[in-house]
């Protein structure tokens, strides 16, 4: 058992449900800036939450946790045909798969992926990558109790 990346929304969760709201909350800012085209994802995500400038979306997203963040996930995953979802989540399949390339260079052969996105995102990978996934032998409670008992 190894376990790599997960060390938080802000060091090496790229893929996660916490990483996925906060690049779309980073597109929504470029488009309300100025800065890229907007997109039936981005005005969605701008009408829920009400905001038609930079200073509104920033005030509400600038303290907020990565479970708020996760919970847009869903709508960028529900909306996969947006380019902006599009891009979001090619990021995200690039992401594990260089995890998934390292581990398989490692000589692992059988990798599961955890959290909240692991079966959502999975069709972004590719039939290569997809191919070195399996389900978990173990709950993650008792994945790490195995990786707790490697390190006695």
């Amino acid at each position: 058992i190894i376990e790599l990346g997960g060390h938080g929304l802000l060091l090496s969760d790229g893929a996660s449900g916490g990483w996925i709201g906060l690049t779309l909350f980073r597109y929504a800012l470029e488009v309300l800036d100025g800065m890229s085209p907007s997109s039936p994802l981005i005005k969605c995500l701008l009408t829920e939450l009400g905001c038609d400038n930079s200073s509104s979306l920033t005030e509400l997203a600038l303290n907020a946790k990565p479970a708020y963040f996760a919970s847009f996930a869903p709508v960028v995953f529900n909306m996969q045909d947006d380019p902006v979802a599009q891009t979001i989540l090619a990021q995200a399949a690039k992401f594990i798969t260089r995890y998934i390339e390292h581990l398989a260079q490692l000589g692992y052969q059988s990798i599961t992926l955890m959290g909240g996105t692991a079966k959502t995102i999975t069709p972004w990978l590719s039939s290569k990558a997809q191919g070195y996934l399996c389900d978990a032998q173990y709950s993650p409670e008792q994945g790490a109790i195995q990786l707790a008992k490697m390190h006695l």
